[in-house]
């Protein structure tokens, strides 16, 4: 939690957390929050003995393969590929400047534990870095992933928007060498899931007959 009368934005900001079992702890910013945050979600997996995976849901927004010096890409996007941080990036503002370096950090931080000898490790982490999840749901509305792939029919403008940007500039291919190598198999194709991502707009009255068909 914040303290309150605190800013929440500048360098300088101070920031309580309780967790339970840890009592008041004052941190010198975000950073060393979200670091020993962090710290303490897997110290208490490893207390729990039952834990054998801790699996997190990232983000793709901390996957990206501009080069660290911001002058063009790698040549393939795979898991060794981690936005830099401290560069300007274009349509981006404060708040998702915030958003990608919380995320970076938590998840650098959650990836390291793999780094220990397995013999010392209480389970394994993986980290899940999602962009857009489409298809069917089992919610009762239609969430942001899916108001993203439906725009195009809905012509919701912040999500269309959005799709525009994400077709312009540089193309760079996915690397899944190493998913594959693991035993992963893609289930279904993107054709597949944007016909499941369609079925369910229509499903949840997002969508109506006559707006696919258009």
């Amino acid at each position: 939690m914040y303290n309150e009368g605190v800013p929440r934005y500048p360098d300088d900001i101070e920031v309580t957390v309780l967790a339970y079992g840890y009592g008041v702890k004052m941190y010198k910013d975000t950073t060393d929050a979200i670091e020993d945050a962090t710290r303490a979600i897997l110290q208490q997996c490893e207390r729990s003995k039952s834990v054998r995976r801790v699996i997190s849901t990232g983000s793709v927004i901390t996957a990206s393969p501009l080069r660290e010096d911001g002058k063009g890409y790698k040549e393939f996007a795979n898991e060794s590929c981690w936005t830099p941080l401290g560069l300007p990036i274009d349509h981006s503002n404060e708040f998702m400047d915030d958003y990608l370096s919380s995320k970076c950090i938590a998840e650098k931080e959650l990836v390291k534990y793999n780094d220990s000898p397995s013999e010392s490790r209480a389970f394994d982490v993986v980290v899940l870095l999602l962009g857009l999840v489409g298809g069917d749901t089992l919610l009762p509305y239609i969430n942001e992933s899916q108001h993203f792939m439906l725009s195009p029919f809905t012509g919701i403008e912040p999500y269309h928007n959005a799709l525009r940007v994400v077709g312009e500039g540089v193309r760079v291919q996915a690397n899944t060498n190493k998913l594959v190598e693991l035993g992963f198999k893609f289930k279904y194709r993107a054709e597949e899931v944007l016909d499941g991502s369609v079925d369910c707009g229509k499903k949840l009255g997002v969508l109506s007959v006559a707006d696919q068909g258009s």
